[in-house]
């Protein structure tokens, strides 16, 4: 059930206003932010021995864009690539798809499997082992270990545009070409840049998606719990819980009814 502190009917969350934000209006440098992570109870076994690093790519200027970098930045993580405005160059994108992150972040409009910005002059094309971008009127394609190394390390893909994590093909196409062992979160249905950021921590949430992390972010169970149960916490009950999604790395998807997480279909 819903515990009555979300907006469970806000359809003003899913509007795709954007706003001009720097990171460090986003999360500050307080020792109460530095105090997030501590006392976190650690899942049996040990976080790699490699630094973490995570990356964006944001095809606008967006709030939960900019609170993705500065709390992955407080969980320990580098910063591989970092991309957030509305028209970014050819080569910027290049510099993002070779780039090798542990953790990724893509948000802009996505529909008929391509990620576009707001006047449709940047796009990308999603298949299975590449991804064709367009630039105004340039255009290149970055295959698997031709341009395009986001697979190589990737674990969590967090996609803020809408419908990719509930459509079976967009599914297949992300997972083999981010790879099948990564965890893929998402949504089924129009999202905005205010759901994703209420949830990443810029809104009311008393346990937001960090929060729940802790030190674990290298557990995948645990990073996908953490998804679902901020989610639900400030979503679950209304009329948005149905449009959050996860997908594990052996394809089980996740969503919420009724205010529960539940299992939902296989995807292979």
């Amino acid at each position: 059930m819903s515990n009555g502190n979300g907006p469970n009917n806000a359809v003003d969350d899913v509007t795709d206003d954007r706003a001009v934000l720097n990171v460090d209006d986003v999360v500050g440098t307080s020792a109460a932010a530095t105090a997030r992570t501590a006392g976190a109870v650690q899942p049996p076994g040990s976080a790699p021995t490699t630094a973490p690093t995570a990356a964006v790519l944001s095809l606008g200027t967006r709030k939960d864009a900019a609170q993705w970098v500065g709390r992955c930045r407080q969980l320990g993580f580098g910063i591989a690539s970092n991309i957030s405005k509305p028209r970014p160059t050819m080569n910027e994108l290049q510099a993002f798809m070779g780039s090798s992150p542990t953790w990724i972040f893509i948000a802009g409009h996505f529909a008929a499997g391509r990620l576009y910005n707001e006047g449709n002059t940047v796009s990308l094309s999603f298949a299975n082992s590449s991804v064709d971008a367009i630039v105004d009127d340039a255009s290149r394609t970055f295959a698997k270990d031709n341009g395009f190394a986001l697979h190589r390390r990737s674990q969590v893909v967090l996609w803020g545009g809408c419908s990719v994590a509930g459509n079976s093909t967009y599914i297949r196409t992300m997972r083999s070409l981010f790879g099948n062992n990564h965890l893929l979160l998402g949504f089924d249905g129009v999202t905005g840049w205010k759901v994703v950021n209420t949830i990443l921590g810029g809104g009311n949430l008393k346990n937001d998606f960090f929060d729940r992390i802790g030190t674990s972010w290298f557990n995948l169970e645990h990073v996908r719990d953490a998804w679902m149960e901020a989610a639900n916490e400030w979503y679950g009950g209304g009329s948005l819980e149905s449009i959050f999604r996860a997908v594990d790395p052996d394809g089980q998807m996740w969503h919420i009814s009724g205010g529960t997480i539940e299992k939902g279909a296989i995807i292979p």
